[in-house]
Formats: structure tokens, C-alpha cells, sequence
């Protein structure tokens, strides 16, 4: 399967998310959301985070 997008490089991510905003306000769920990014990682997948 070819899952590059016509006309933009492959830079070999698996995900590329967003990460901040509302999330930040609340302490528990951004641990948890970091942690689960951590595992993520830790598994092999190269993640881009974008603050926002």
C-alpha cells in the first residue's frame, strides 16, 4: 500500500497530532495523553507533535 499523499515528501511519520490547548487545563487527562503517546513510541511509531 502506498500511503504517501501526491506532492508531499515522506518524512515517515505515523502520527502527526495536535497536541495542547483544552487538553493542557486538565492535568489528569494530559498525563494520560502523554503517557499513551510514550507507549506509542516506545512501540516504534515516529509521532510529529504540533503545539496548539
Amino acid at each position: 500500500m502506498d500511503c504517501s499523499i501526491k506532492g508531499f515528501p515522506p518524512y515517515g511519520f505515523s502520527i502527526v497530532l495536535k497536541f495542547g490547548g483544552s487538553i493542557m487545563r486538565d492535568l489528569a487527562v494530559c498525563k494520560l495523553a502523554l503517557a499513551e503517546l510514550e507507549r506509542l513510541a516506545d512501540k516504534g511509531h515516529r509521532i510529529l507533535l504540533v503545539p496548539g
